[in-house]
């Protein structure tokens, strides 16, 4: 059983050209199940929104990395994942 949903991708509301290509580059990676390439694309996407003060697209570009690092079968770094997560939801 899943312990966390498969990657959600990005939102509608996503306009910035180059957070449009990373994102598109992110999910072909993951559609070819290079999860550890994927993982590193969200990160960055993930950091850029930080940076951007767009907290619910960082968490959902979190979420995606966690996605990759649990395909890994790195589940340490999923926990650790999903505690920065909770961090900003709190």
């Amino acid at each position: 059983e899943s312990i966390m949903p498969e990657v959600t991708f990005k939102s509608e509301a996503q306009s910035d050209p180059l957070k449009d290509a990373l994102q598109k580059e992110a999910e072909e990676l993951w559609e070819v199940g290079d999860f550890d390439e994927a993982g590193e694309k969200f990160y960055y996407l993930a950091e850029s929104y930080n940076h951007s003060g767009d907290t619910a697209q960082e968490i959902g570009a979190l979420l995606n990395m966690g996605s990759c690092l649990r395909k890994m079968q790195q589940l340490d770094k999923v926990q650790t994942n999903h505690h920065h997560v909770i961090h900003h939801l709190v």
